[in-house]
Formats: structure tokens, C-alpha cells, sequence
């Protein structure tokens, strides 16, 4: 069926951890892997290392559920991590990206920032 091919990947990319979980279009779970679930315990799921497992197994797991073309939200703020990652999954699994939608953990105005730090004038004159 038509309705199994197509499904969507949430990765939500902390970072202590990363979780992707599989859900079909109408965003009904089928399924989640997280760097526990990968294998990795405590702080080794921090690593870059843990998240690109997690990353494989998720698209593992999704490519036994039946999917194969994917829409990925991304969320969190490890994002910066994420060009590689998508170089790896397209050679290893027989996925179709289609939509990309990265989702940044800053809202609206954001949180306020701390307090500027009290500088002793004559900051410019600094030649080495």
C-alpha cells in the first residue's frame, strides 16, 4: 500500500542524546530509536559517534517498517552535526529524503541573555 511508503522521521538531537522516532504521514508513532536503544549507556550517548548509530538504526528500523521515502523533522540544538549524517544514510539505506524541516530550539525572542561582562576600557589598543 501506498499509505506504508512514505512516513515521517522526527530526530530530536540533544546534547546528551538523540531520539528518532518513526511515524507514519498522519504523525501516528510506529516505532522509536534512541542512543539507549542503540546500545550506548550514560554519557557514551552524548557522543557523535552514538548519534550517527542511532541515526542508521532509525532508518534501519523505518526500512522495516516498510518505508522508504522519508520526511525528516529536525529538532534540537546538536543540529550542527547534521551534513554528514545525510551523506551516510543516503549511501546505506535505500531511502528517498524528501522533505527536509529543520526545527531550531530557539523561539520566538529566545531566553534572555546573560548579563554583558564589565570591560576595562582601552579594549581596542591590542597589538601583538
Amino acid at each position: 500500500s501506498t499509505k506504508s511508503q512514505s512516513g515521517v522521521l522526527a530526530i530530536k538531537n540533544s546534547w546528551n542524546n538523540t531520539i528518532v522516532t518513526i511515524t507514519d504521514t498522519d504523525y501516528r508513532t510506529l516505532g522509536w530509536v534512541s542512543g539507549g536503544t542503540a546500545g550506548f549507556r550514560k554519557g557514551k550517548r552524548s557522543s557523535f559517534f552514538a548519534m550517527e548509530k542511532t541515526l542508521r538504526e532509525g532508518f534501519k528500523k523505518a526500512h522495516s517498517l516498510g518505508i522508504r521515502k522519508v520526511m525528516l523533522r529536525m529538532s534540537g540544538p546538536a543540529i550542527v552535526l547534521r551534513k554528514p549524517l545525510f551523506r551516510q544514510i543516503r549511501e546505506q539505506t535505500a531511502m528517498r529524503v524528501m522533505k527536509l524541516r529543520t526545527i531550531d530550539s530557539v523561539p520566538h525572542g529566545g531566553c534572555r541573555p546573560r548579563k554583558s561582562k564589565r570591560r576595562r576600557y582601552r579594549t581596542k589598543k591590542r597589538r601583538f
